[in-house]
């Protein structure tokens, strides 16, 4: 097997994650979430006059008080990885079609961030559900696995793109490629692999819904039928993509108020109508 998922035991950019996500203007909604996980963080900024000094007392302060429960949820965590990675990276290239030419090492770090962030080839998967005795919201092989699907998923459209001559929105390529993953994940080969049961993936994507020919159905079941009846997962992307490409409009607008309300649109409801409101598409 080409491609290999390493744990580390600590995280040397996790000052630099608060920091981004605090801050991005991508995901406003993290900084809710981040806040809410820790409300004393805004307490630790405060006094200390910088956001950056702030995170990193409170950063320190955090893995002092949690030091005996930290170790062996990182340590577990490397075993899990190590045991089951090889089974779950052949589904995963049997799921996208994709075969590793050189090889490839994913680097995975913790954090106690309340979401799990990627970067290039590496991704951070969040500690705190176990930390806090939450172990059934614990699945660190699959948060590697939904990572790494979307390193796929990048590089397959890209290639898309430039045969095409098109360029996706972020806001179009954030839902497609969080609803492929979830598609996948209820899919073989990976839900057997997996064992997740129905995977619903991000909370973002549970209610969107696409009309097609006047037929209306969810956009996660759309994608998963059309998986089904594949002859061939590129071609079966290159239809996403132009699909997704051809309704960007509306993808956007989805995007505007998931990001100005977060879980909080659950709640309001003139703005959840809107956002469940179908996406047309070709």
């Amino acid at each position: 097997m080409l491609a290999k998922i390493i744990v580390k035991e600590k995280n040397p950019e996790e000052i630099k994650l608060f920091q981004r996500f605090l801050n991005h203007p991508d995901f406003p909604q993290h900084r809710e979430i981040i806040i809410r996980a820790f409300p004393s963080l805004g307490v630790y900024i405060k006094k200390s006059k910088s956001e950056k000094r702030g995170i990193i007392f409170f950063r320190d302060e955090f893995y002092k008080k949690y030091k005996k429960k930290i170790r062996p949820i990182i340590g577990s965590t490397k075993k899990e990885v190590e045991k089951k990675q090889e089974k779950a990276l052949v589904a995963l290239g049997g799921a996208m079609d994709y075969q590793w030419k050189k090889r490839k090492k994913y680097i995975a770090f913790p954090t106690i961030l309340p979401f799990s962030p990627f970067g290039k080839d590496k991704f951070f998967f969040s500690i705190l559900n176990p930390l806090f005795g939450r172990h059934d919201f614990y699945h660190p092989l699959s948060t590697a696995i939904h990572e790494i699907s979307h390193f796929i998923f990048f590089e397959k459209v890209r290639m898309i793109e430039k045969k095409k001559k098109i360029k996706l929105s972020k806001e179009s390529e954030h839902y497609l490629k969080e609803t492929l993953t979830a598609a996948l994940f209820n899919e073989e080969p990976l839900k057997s692999t997996l064992g997740l049961g129905e995977y619903m993936g991000n909370p973002e994507i549970r209610d969107i819904f696409i009309k097609k020919e006047k037929k209306e159905e969810l956009f996660l079941s759309f994608v998963r039928r059309k998986y089904r009846n594949k002859t061939n997962f590129d071609i079966f992307l290159t239809e996403l993509v132009l699909q997704c490409h051809g309704s960007e409009k509306e993808f956007i607008k989805k995007k505007l108020l998931w990001d100005k309300y977060g879980k909080g649109i659950f709640e309001r409801k003139k703005d959840f109508f809107l956002y469940k409101k179908s996406i047309h598409i070709m």
